[in-house]
């Protein structure tokens, strides 16, 4: 059999070469969910320092518009407020 008209040939094109793929067997999934993990949510000044210690000083500013620098410099200042 040959295709007569573009529409007929592109679909035997998709079929032979792009053919539907076998459905999934997902049998051996489980939907139960792990058990929880605790966490502490607590952040510490000691974890606030060392962060604030490691940022690269002279990168661009985010959203906020303050730079590394000046966090650097005002953390005494400010790492209660953090």
């Amino acid at each position: 059999m040959q295709a007569a008209t573009y529409e007929h040939k592109v679909d035997t094109f998709q079929k032979t070469f792009f053919p539907m793929p076998p459905s999934a067997d997902l049998n051996d999934i489980s939907t139960a969910y792990p058990q929880e993990v605790s966490y502490e949510t607590r952040v510490t000044m000691r974890q606030i320092r060392e962060t604030v210690n490691k940022l690269a000083p002279d990168k661009a500013p985010g959203p906020d518009e303050i730079t590394n620098r000046v966090l650097t410099n005002a953390l005494p200042a400010i790492e209660c407020h953090l």
